[in-house]
């Protein structure tokens, strides 16, 4: 592994651990309540992200629907009882979700 340059003085440092992928949320002025999610995995392979509705913003204990944000369809299958449950995101690849709640 090569160093790698980093911060804002530059200087090299030896191994850095980078997260293997990022969940970005920003809450939407319609519909009232709604939050945008991507999801980005930053890994060389495929893996299986779950994102907590608590770290989302999401309060506990109401029904999320969500609805894929470049498509416009549903995407039951990635609500689960206390969070997103996503499988198999492809190597950088992303999820981009719209939450209602």
């Amino acid at each position: 592994m090569a160093p790698t340059a980093h911060g804002a003085s530059g200087k090299v440092g030896g191994n850095v651990s980078y997260p293997t992928w990022q969940a970005w949320q920003k809450p939407l002025a319609q519909p009232a309540g709604a939050r945008a999610v991507l999801v980005i995995n930053l890994s060389e392979r495929p893996q299986d992200i779950s994102v907590s509705f608590k770290s989302l913003g999401v309060a506990q204990g109401r029904r999320v629907a969500a609805t894929d944000a470049w498509t416009g369809a549903p995407a039951p299958s990635a609500v689960g009882a206390h969070g997103l449950s996503l499988a198999g995101v492809a190597s950088h690849d992303s999820v981009f979700l719209v939450l209602e709640s």
